[in-house]
């Protein structure tokens, strides 16, 4: 019995399957200047076509990020600004948003260090923006730190930013006139 082989080159699926290959080729080509593997560079793709971060998502980001004992992904200073270093075909979200949190809160280690010479120890450290609504740079920064305690107030710069802005315009005479803020805002 003889039997027919299919004519690859005018298979569909070989021809797909070469397209994606030759189209992996390429783009490894155009990045190569910029000394990036294929395993960081679909990384940067998967993370470009992301949509924004929700705070639900980075609840769950965050947990998932405290999950792990470690992760291979570093950040470190490149001549052209922050590198991603150790990304891999095994790396996930979360080991690169752990390594975000430890690089930042480092750096706030530093500063806080820096700042401490000069004024002497803190009484109290208060984490306040955006980052402080993230559970795990607050336990980051617990374990680097110490304590980090959150203002009663939810926006505590922006309200801190007003007030002031209050007492240059003159709207207050002094900070005895500064208004409680609103229950909401608690």
């Amino acid at each position: 019995m003889v039997s027919v082989l299919p004519s690859f080159e005018r298979s569909l699926g070989f021809v797909l399957s070469d397209i994606t290959r030759l189209a992996r080729k390429e783009f490894d080509r155009r990045v190569r200047p910029l000394r990036l593997t294929r395993a960081q560079w679909l990384f940067l793709y998967y993370v470009a076509r992301e949509p924004g971060c929700t705070q639900a998502d980075l609840a769950r980001l965050d947990l998932a990020a405290l999950e792990l004992e470690s992760t291979p992904v570093h950040i470190a200073n490149g001549e052209s600004g922050l590198v991603l270093c150790g990304v891999d075909a095994g790396v996930r979200p979360a080991h690169v948003w752990r390594a975000a949190l430890e690089q930042v809160t480092e750096e706030a280690a530093r500063l806080h260090q820096l700042m401490s010479q000069v004024s002497g120890p803190a009484q109290e450290l208060v984490a306040t923006g955006g980052w402080s609504h993230s559970e795990g740079l607050m336990r980051i920064k617990h374990r680097l730190l110490g304590p980090v305690a959150r203002p009663p107030v939810t926006e505590a710069g922006a309200r801190g930013a007003a007030l002031l802005a209050g007492l240059a315009a003159g709207i207050y005479r002094d900070d005895s006139e500064l208004p409680q803020p609103h229950p909401s805002l608690i």
